[in-house]
């Protein structure tokens, strides 16, 4: 019995010692004669030793300097309060005695009392607790939401939900502008899905990442979705993944990523889908141009064979004895390669046109046999543009080789260019070679052309196969 008394009292103890540490601080200001009274938790909340001077400007000076326009705010009349007396409420911080700072709530009464003038305050009465818990919250809270949306911004990524009962879709702000509507526009699943690419919609049907293929799936219990015994808080989740691609109402082609999440709901059937677009348009572009150049490699490697080869002949049947075809079969294949080098430098300095189509034509050019003709403008390329330009003329060059007018002794290649301001154009006309004929499809050279000149730097190429040889026009603008 003397255990159980014992282990009561203590139990009293602490919980009176607990109530003692919660319960708020209240004091009472005297406007008339400046009295200030005030209960021990005061002291406590404001750092000072028990019995310790205290008065309301203590209390005042004691406010965070960022926040004391409560003291300005208190002393406004509230004319319209006066008769039946004010509440005013006040959150703010204040620092302690050791530097510690802590947020309060302090809920003041003002008592009036008539005068000659009317109505007047004439005292205060506080009550203060200390809520540093629920700043500390908030703070942590603000800068949690901070780090989401500058994360958020900085991949490119939008917050969106879909009601799976209903199909309604609660979109955001970042939702609308990475899909091209108004920052405040309500916009709905359907318009969403509306900016699918054709056949999109169908694949991720396939997929089963569709509204109507999870909320199938969620009504017949196919969700991971009920949790093992001791299993982890994560298998009970419908985990969604795909990428997809839509065109936005501007006609911007973009690759998004969608990544969404279901959780059944206490009653066992799922409610909500709740996910994030990522912008990954820059990712699959990278993706594509690096397809792009694999070919692009592949190919060139194919022609490599064929150039090289038709160089050999060419040097040996004109050379005058082995020895001297020897050696101008090595400087062709130098001067090949001092020409691949420069045209795949990506960051070339800027260069001459003149000075890129020499080093281009070399390899094909033999002592006393040479079968360009060329001519133009003073025109100096910038690095990008020398590149492009580059690789464009070693891949008519190469045509040439193969099926062209550089193929056959007789065959001949005038160059020209012309400078308009900043327009650039230039004329490959081919002659004396074998009959041409026009191919049934594009080759893969034709489509690098393009692919470097118009998608690089927004040029132009026409290629034209006319009975006396090939001919192709490049035009780009400079600026």
């Amino acid at each position: 019995m003397d255990t159980e008394r014992e282990r009561s009292t203590a139990v009293e103890r602490r919980l009176g010692r607990a109530a003692a540490a919660t319960r708020p601080a209240i004091w009472d200001l005297d406007l008339a004669t400046g009295e200030f009274t005030a209960t021990p938790p005061l002291w406590d909340l404001l750092g000072k030793p028990a019995g310790a001077p205290l008065s309301f400007a203590a209390l005042a000076d004691a406010t965070h300097p960022a926040d004391r326009a409560w003291q300005d705010e208190l002393a406004q009349p509230q004319h319209e309060l006066a008769i039946i007396g004010a509440t005013r409420i006040f959150r703010f911080r204040i620092v302690r005695e050791d530097g510690a700072i802590r947020g309060v709530l302090m809920k003041i009464d003002i008592a009036y009392a008539r005068s000659d003038g009317g109505l007047a305050p004439a005292s205060y009465t506080g009550v203060v607790e200390d809520i540093t818990e629920i700043y500390e919250t908030a703070d942590a809270l603000a800068e949690s939401e901070e780090r989401l949306k500058l994360a958020i911004e900085a991949g490119r990524m939008a917050v969106w939900e879909v009601d799976l009962e209903t199909g309604g879709l609660t979109p955001s702000a970042e939702l609308n502008l990475l899909l091209g509507f108004p920052h405040d526009a309500v916009i709905t699943l359907d318009q969403v899905r509306a900016l699918y690419a054709n056949g999109e919609l169908d694949r991720v049907a396939r997929e089963g990442v569709s509204w109507e293929t999870i909320k199938l799936r969620a009504a017949h219990g196919q969700s991971p979705g009920v949790r093992a015994r001791g299993g982890a808080p994560e298998a009970d989740r419908m985990q969604i993944q795909a990428e997809i691609a839509i065109t936005t109402p501007q006609g911007a082609r973009k690759h998004l990523l969608l990544r969404a999440q279901h959780a059944p709901s206490l009653r066992g059937k799922g409610e909500r889908v709740t996910g994030l677009l990522i912008d990954i348009t820059e990712r699959k572009r990278s993706e594509e141009r690096l397809a792009v150049v694999a070919r692009e490699q592949q190919h060139r490697v194919k022609n490599s064979f064929a150039v090289v080869q038709t160089l050999a002949v060419q040097s040996f049947r004109n050379a005058s004895s082995s020895e001297a075809g020897t050696q101008a079969f090595l400087g062709r294949l130098r001067a090949l390669a001092v020409a691949s080098d420069m045209i795949l430098e990506s960051d070339a300095a800027a260069a001459v046109l003149r000075d890129v189509v020499e080093a281009v034509i070399r390899p094909y050019r033999m002592d006393g046999v040479d079968p360009f003709e060329i001519e133009g403008d003073f025109v100096e390329l910038k690095g990008r543009t020398t590149t492009a330009i580059g690789m464009a003329l070693h891949e008519l060059c190469t045509n040439a080789v193969k099926h062209g007018a550089l193929s056959m002794p007789t065959g001949r290649v005038k160059m020209s260019w012309r400078l308009e301001g900043d327009d650039l154009s230039i004329d490959w006309a081919e002659a004396g070679g074998p009959a041409v004929l026009v191919p049934v499809r594009r080759g893969f050279g034709s489509r690098l052309l393009e692919t470097v000149l118009a998608g690089e730097l927004n040029g132009e190429v026409k290629t034209s196969y006319e009975p006396f040889g090939l001919r192709c026009r490049i035009a780009l603008s400079l600026r």
